[in-house]
């Protein structure tokens, strides 16, 4: 048993393969060359990051020796999911990244927005919450979504991530995204045969049905049509964890001091929360009652990705000595196993009795 790992990974990593007995070969991992590598059919197992291109070719060069592919990324930007599965190669990926981490930030803005006791908190000015774990309200059940449509503006990484760990606890996620185009060939073109999460609509579709809306559009660019939402019926919770001001904070202002919307929650740069150095835009903000304000996330810091690294190589390790498959993106039907086998990332349930852990 032999494992060939991407010498950007091997600091991090090659102690759990020497630990365990494997095998390892440390190397740049490159195309073309990565197919040259494996054509001898000698390893077992690819442990790669996101940049890594692993191509049919190279699956095919490999034969039938190679078992598992793991991936240190949020998603598979560089490898064809359906094109493993079709040589039977079980692909694993970082459960927790950085869009992961920024989707529970979210799903816990959520929850305490939607919170018994959060609502009906009589206050004079808004909930600061400097502790990103600490966002777990007093009237916490895991049921707060369960009736609630959930309404996503931009489908990228962060919003993929949220829907999966959403969608089984909700009545519905819709989302829209200006630029339609990408998000298919970035999170639905490697994988025809599954079923998106997102049920993707028009922005009027979001402003009708939504109770809780998420911001997630990336860069600068501005959201267009929020007034459609806050002219809703539905006056949803607004939540934005966007890292820019992509929506004008004046006319969220405007709708909060209307009663047009039911509250907000955004994020502020953590530094500015421990010195209570709030910019002046969000000052006004300070005096609402059905407000929350958190701490953003940063970039991943160096220990963030070492944890997620030794992560999954102990799951690759697991599967090549146990059959385990905890972070495997697989659907398992494809291989013919055992109906008990679980992929964790690839369960779908609409059992609303099923509690929304935190």
């Amino acid at each position: 048993m032999r494992i060939l790992l991407d010498e950007k990974l091997a600091s991090d990593t090659e102690d759990l393969f020497a630990a365990a007995g494997i095998k390892t070969d440390i190397l740049k991992l490159r195309q073309p060359a990565l197919e040259t590598l494996v054509r001898h059919g000698k390893y077992s197992a690819l442990v790669v990051r996101d940049k890594t291109r692993i191509s049919g070719e190279v699956m095919e060069a490999a034969g039938k020796s190679l078992k598992i592919i793991g991936v240190v990324a949020d998603s598979l930007v560089n490898l064809n999911v359906m094109e493993a599965t079709r040589h039977g190669i079980i692909v694993k990926i970082t459960e927790y990244g950085n869009s992961y981490e920024a989707a529970n930030l979210t799903k816990r803005l959520f929850i305490y927005v939607l919170s018994k006791s959060f609502q009906k908190r009589d206050a004079q000015e808004a909930l600061v919450l400097k502790d990103v774990e600490s966002i777990v309200p007093d009237s916490y059940t895991g049921f707060e979504l369960a009736d609630k449509t959930v309404g996503l503006i931009g489908c990228g990484r962060v919003a993929q991530a949220l829907a999966m760990q959403i969608e089984p606890h909700c009545k519905c996620v819709l989302g829209h995204d200006s630029h339609p185009e990408v998000v298919y060939r970035n999170h639905h073109l490697t994988n025809p045969l599954e079923h998106p999460l997102i049920e993707y609509c028009q922005f009027i579709e979001i402003a009708e049905e939504a109770d809780v809306v998420s911001i997630h559009t990336s860069g600068d660019e501005k959201v267009r049509g929020m007034e459609e939402i806050y002219r809703s019926d539905r006056m949803p919770f607004i939540v934005d964890t966007s890292r820019n001001e992509t929506c004008h904070r004046s006319d969220l202002l405007s709708a909060l001091s209307e009663e047009r919307i039911q509250g907000a929650a955004f994020t502020v740069p953590y530094q500015d929360l421990i010195k209570g150095d709030v910019e002046e835009s969000l000052k006004p903000f300070l005096s609402f009652g059905n407000v929350v304000i958190a701490p953003a996330l940063g970039k991943p810091t160096g220990e963030a990705h070492r944890k997620n690294s030794r992560t999954l190589v102990r799951s690759v390790i697991n599967y090549l000595l146990k059959q385990d498959l905890s972070l495997a993106v697989n659907p398992p039907k494809t291989f013919g196993g055992k109906e008990e086998q679980r992929y964790p990332l690839s369960v779908r349930s609409r059992r609303v009795s099923t509690p929304l852990r935190l």
